[in-house]
């Protein structure tokens, strides 16, 4: 697992890798570093650096950060932002949003191969945040706020067309932070409250779905934390507040210099 570690003293985060089951934890950035996103073959890893700029990185530390975007002219600062959402399955691109002083937040493709010039996706009067690609990328999955609230939608997506006008209205009383399951059957997104809802899928030549389910409230407290699932979808991967179990609270002394034998 990959995730921001925010430094206690100077509150500057970096990317931790943590095992999964037993293991020491190893930094993997050194100068800051937010929002990972792991390469479909799990060797490298597209970050945010603290600037906007957008790297990649080798997880076994064998070589320097790589730019993948440089850093965006902060005009409205810290409006101006960058959001690294998906890696393509077939490793070819990046999907990311970014943050326009005009229309909000827009969605856009990197190729990592090539001609690495940004290419626009989505790109409307309202919010667009964070696209997640169904397995066999067809289809992409996002968060816009058009309808006055932030609701999650489909359309089929092509790697080098503009989206098709179609669109599938997907949640029903708000959603964001969508998340296909890995066999592309199910999708999965965070309601206003947090909770976690599941949308029986069907794609190929077009696109189906059912009612969203409830399956639970797992606890998480801040609005830009994220999930993950296992690739066989049992297991959540989920940041949730933690209180540590007999801690106490802290305790201010004043006048503390009386206590002091001359």
């Amino acid at each position: 697992m990959a995730a921001d570690n925010t430094d206690a003293e100077t509150f500057s985060p970096d990317i931790w890798l943590l095992p999964a089951e037993e293991g020491t934890p190893s930094r993997l950035t050194f100068h800051g570093g937010i929002r990972a996103i792991w390469s479909p073959d799990g060797g490298r890893i597209a970050f945010e650096s603290l600037n906007t700029a957008l790297y990649t990185k080798s997880v076994a530390g064998t070589d320097d950060e790589t730019v993948l975007l440089e850093p965006m002219k902060l005009l409205n600062p810290p409006d101006d932002d960058r959001l690294p959402c998906e890696w393509s399955q077939n490793g070819r691109f990046l999907v990311y949003s970014q943050w326009d002083a005009k229309t909000g937040y827009d969605l856009w493709k990197l190729p990592l191969f090539g001609n690495r010039e940004p290419v626009s996706f989505l790109h409307t009067e309202y919010n667009e945040l964070c696209g997640t690609l169904s397995p066999d990328a067809k289809w992409i999955a996002y968060a816009s706020d058009e309808s006055g609230r932030s609701e999650v939608y489909v359309q089929a997506f092509s790697e080098e067309g503009a989206p098709s006008e179609r669109k599938w209205l997907i949640s029903t009383d708000g959603g964001h932070w969508p998340k296909w399951r890995r066999d592309g059957k199910e999708l999965l997104y965070l309601t206003p409250d947090r909770a976690i809802v599941a949308v029986d899928v069907t794609t190929g030549a077009t696109f189906r779905h059912g009612s969203p389910k409830l399956l639970f409230a797992p606890g998480i407290r801040t609005p830009e934390a994220r999930f993950d699932v296992t690739k066989d979808g049992r297991r959540f991967i989920i940041p949730i507040a933690f209180t540590e179990a007999g801690s106490e609270p802290a305790r201010v002394i004043i006048n503390w210099t009386n206590g002091i034998k001359p």
